[in-house]
């Protein structure tokens, strides 16, 4: 909720390959410290830090998706990325809980290092794209006004509130039986 719209703003400055390449990065550095972190305040920090480049990684991607296809094969498209990305988490809890059980509390944090072969893939397969995607937008295309975003602040309320729900849900349900 809060990194997307900086996210968006790099985008408008820098473009969706390169902000991605950025994300990845960071995504990999921050996720991966928990194998060398002690404090407890210093994770959280981290973690928060974390959230920020996986907005970055989700804003760009669907910036490169939005401009890189059309009508039903976007749909197609976005649609493969949430069942990859809904299989993937599936995969990524049972990968660590299973590198937890043998290699202690630390050991699933490197499980995050995969976003550097997702990195070396993208800097791959992105290099062939054309042109466009890599240029910011133009000064006069960007909206400048707050206005612009308050008015859809009744959608991210709702958005907001519907992700508290459905976190809290999954996370307090163990509680309560």
């Amino acid at each position: 909720m809060l990194g997307g719209p900086l996210w968006g703003w790099m985008i408008g400055r820098i473009g969706a390959q390169r902000a991605l390449y950025s994300a990845l990065f960071v995504y990999a550095l921050l996720g991966a410290s928990g194998l060398l972190i002690d404090g407890s305040w210093a994770l959280i920090a981290v973690r928060f830090l974390h959230g920020l480049a996986v907005a970055g990684v989700v804003t760009s991607t669907s910036a490169l998706i939005g401009r890189l296809y059309q009508g039903t094969r976007r749909e197609k498209v976005f649609g493969v990325q949430a069942a990859v990305g809904a299989g993937v988490a599936l995969v990524g809890v049972l990968a660590a809980g299973a590198l937890g059980s043998v290699g202690g509390w630390r050991a699933p944090f490197a499980l995050y290092l995969v976003a550097l072969v997702m990195l070396a893939a993208a800097l791959a397969a992105l290099r062939r794209l054309p042109t466009f995607v890599n240029e910011p937008l133009a000064a006069d295309s960007e909206p400048r006004s707050f206005a612009v975003f308050a008015g859809h602040a009744p959608f991210y309320l709702m958005t907001l509130a519907m992700s508290v729900v459905m976190q809290m849900t999954g996370i307090q349900t163990g509680l309560v039986l």
